[in-house]
């Protein structure tokens, strides 16, 4: 959290609103709660600590959805810092776009020798997101993610919170999704920047590994709730096929693989692999449940994929 919280009380707001910060501890085991204490002693606005045990994403997004007032939520992570415009420039383009949910770029927070290294799959599983030059909404394959996203309360009470059974993560995927099809696009504001804080510990095979996998899963969750077994066995076929077209570069690069991240044509592999386990998880659940698989993939597991 170190930097977080300082880069959120020093938004401009140019006295053309208010806004109060909400933390929620999501069982961690750290001193969370009196670091945010200590912070909010002498902040220049108000922050509030709120504790949700349930585990996932999704819980202590609800947790501040029902513990707040405002008519708008910007969501954010510990691990980022926000640059002084971020809520602003949000807001300025929900407001000329009358457009009920916003995102904005992401940038790593590395030197540029090291990003320029990174495959786009590598840049994109360390958050990422710089998708358009302008505003614009997102295009079908794209989302805001959670870690720079803000949502009008309205959207929450026409198509439901972000769904706790997603434990694995990707509820924000299936909220965003939830509102095109109500006719709620979302759009972009390139000048809301946040830069994503990368930790060693994200920069290992392990943890590219288990966010391949866990997109995987994700993706495939998404399409059979939205397209039904139909469209899931359509996904299947279509990743098997990409993946004989993918052959030769996946094994050219496990013989001269990056000297940075993990090569574009190994995410692939993990990617097809966890949206077949899955398929075959959600088709046959009693006959091949993917426990395992479900616990190394869940959402707090990914916390600790670096030292695994």
């Amino acid at each position: 959290m170190p930097g977080a919280l300082e880069s959120l009380a020093c938004q401009q707001t140019h006295d053309e609103f208010t806004y109060d910060v909400f933390v929620v501890d999501n069982a961690s085991t750290d001193d969370t709660l009196a670091v945010v204490e200590t912070f909010a002693e002498t902040s220049p606005i108000p922050v509030h600590y709120c504790y949700e045990a349930k585990p996932g994403d999704a819980p202590p997004r609800n947790h501040g959805i029902k513990h707040s007032t405002s008519p708008w939520l910007a969501f954010f992570d510990d691990d980022q810092f926000a640059t002084p415009l971020w809520l602003a420039e949000l807001l300025r383009v929900a407001i000329v776009r009358n457009a009920r949910i916003v995102g904005g770029p992401v940038h790593l927070d590395l030197p540029d020798e090291i990003a320029a290294g990174l495959s786009r799959s590598c840049r994109r599983t360390l958050r990422e997101m710089k998708p358009y030059d302008s505003a614009r909404t997102y295009d079908a394959a794209d989302i805001p993610g959670t870690g720079n996203m803000l949502v009008h309360r309205s959207v929450f009470d026409d198509v439901g919170s972000f769904d706790e059974s997603m434990q694995a993560g990707g509820s924000d995927w299936r909220l965003v999704n939830s509102a095109r099809r109500r006719g709620i696009e979302p759009w972009y504001a390139p000048d809301a920047v946040i830069r994503h804080r990368v930790e060693d510990d994200r920069m290992t095979r392990s943890y590219f590994r288990w966010d391949s996998l866990n997109g995987g899963a994700t993706v495939a969750r998404e399409h059979h709730h939205t397209r039904g077994l139909a469209g899931l066995a359509v996904g299947c076929a279509a990743r098997l096929a990409r993946l004989g077209c993918y052959l030769p570069r996946l094994v050219w690069d496990r013989l001269r693989p990056p000297q940075v991240g993990v090569a574009e044509s190994r995410m692939m592999a993990w990617r097809t692999e966890a949206y077949l386990r899955e398929a075959i998880s959600l088709v046959a659940p009693r006959l091949c449940p993917q426990r395992g698989f479900h616990r190394m993939i869940e959402f707090r597991a990914g916390r600790m994929a670096g030292s695994v």
